[in-house]
């Protein structure tokens, strides 16, 4: 599973990743089900390629490159 970062509030099994810094709750109010939930405001969220796809309206960034990803990328483009 890869890590993106948060762009906007998404509520993935039962907690709401919010971006770094948004808020101070701990807990809110679940809009799938309507019970309380934890608040992750760590501002990244781990996801599978399935559960990624599926957050067609901006809710995340891709994943950075692993610096030996970047490093190797850095070495075929000269």
């Amino acid at each position: 599973m890869a890590k993106y970062k948060v762009l906007k509030p998404i509520e993935h099994n039962q907690v709401l990743h919010v971006p770094q810094g948004t808020t101070k709750a701990v807990k809110v109010k679940s809009a799938g089900y309507g019970g309380e939930i934890p608040v992750d405001a760590s501002g990244t969220i781990e996801l599978d390629a399935t559960a990624a796809r599926a957050c067609t309206a901006g809710q995340i960034a891709p994943p950075a490159p692993s610096s030996a990803e970047a490093s190797s990328a850095k070495q075929i483009k000269r």
